[in-house]
């Protein structure tokens, strides 16, 4: 049987739990809904169930799953990879670009459900695309509320989209707190210089190497900063480039070392 694509499925534990393992019924149900958001690209694109999905790496006491699809019968030979559609369609949901509205439900639906429960029955997911450009897309509640919108503005077509909603690239200067480095996409959270508003961000932890030193820190972030249509500020950046500010000299030492009574002269007068 020929062989396609091939993708790597992975979930994150909560901290608070044993060393931060991933409960067993939590990836079970995540893996089959994405399975089934592939079985269902499959239908759609090649007409009917034309592709197998094996698991061909399981690690031990690990929550990650290497997933490849293969062709099933060799009477049908499908014109399309079902795992290419679903990364697309993943890379368009996370940029807030606009998704085609003839996408079946069924599609969006396994896409939507792979976020529920983020940051509580589990930190966050990662699916990497092997061997493919832009290949990793964090699956978090920043991701969650991008794809239950989308899920909405395909049921629901009349909404109306009141702010800007797409990609920018912005420069924006605060604090760096809550650093999270597991996984190959690293995320953070930015307080704002001006205003205190906090704002997610993410960053590939190889581009940004100096993410950890940058903790508790002032910073100017460089990022490309994803916009959902309702509020003015972003809701998320993923940083491209940090520069760390020099910390604003401590003069408390000095405090009052410069405080003189100046002599009067009454001939100066």
């Amino acid at each position: 049987m020929t062989k396609f694509n091939e993708v790597e499925f992975k979930l994150f534990g909560l901290l608070h739990e044993k060393n931060g393992a991933v409960r067993a019924d939590v990836f079970a149900k995540k893996l089959t809904q994405f399975i089934n958001g592939l079985k269902a690209a499959d239908k759609y694109l090649n007409g009917g169930r034309s592709l197998n999905y094996l698991i061909t790496n399981l690690e031990y006491g690990s929550a990650v799953a290497r997933i490849t699809e293969e062709q099933l019968s060799t009477k049908l030979t499908p014109k399309n990879s079902s795992i290419g559609y679903y990364q697309d369609t993943l890379i368009d949901i996370n940029d807030g670009k606009k998704i085609d509205s003839d996408i079946p439900k069924e599609i969006l639906k396994t896409i939507a459900s792979l976020g529920d429960g983020s940051s509580k029955s589990f930190s966050h997911g990662e699916i990497e695309f092997v061997g493919q450009k832009n290949n990793v897309i964090r699956i978090d509640n920043f991701f969650d509320r991008r794809a239950d919108k989308v899920l909405e503005v395909i049921s629901k077509p009349d909404n109306i989209v009141k702010a800007f909603s797409g990609m920018a690239f912005s420069e924006y200067a605060g604090t760096i707190k809550e650093v999270d480095l597991r996984g190959k996409i690293a995320r953070a959270k930015l307080f704002l210089s001006a205003g205190g508003r906090e704002i997610d961000c993410v960053c590939n932890s190889i581009s940004v190497p100096n993410l950890r030193q940058a903790l508790n820190s002032r910073v100017i972030v460089n990022a490309k900063a994803f916009y959902d249509g309702y509020k003015r500020l972003p809701e998320r950046l993923d940083i491209q480039k940090i520069r760390i500010l020099k910390k604003e000299p401590n003069l408390a030492r000095w405090r009052g070392a410069f405080n003189f009574v100046p002599e009067v002269n009454e001939s100066s007068w």
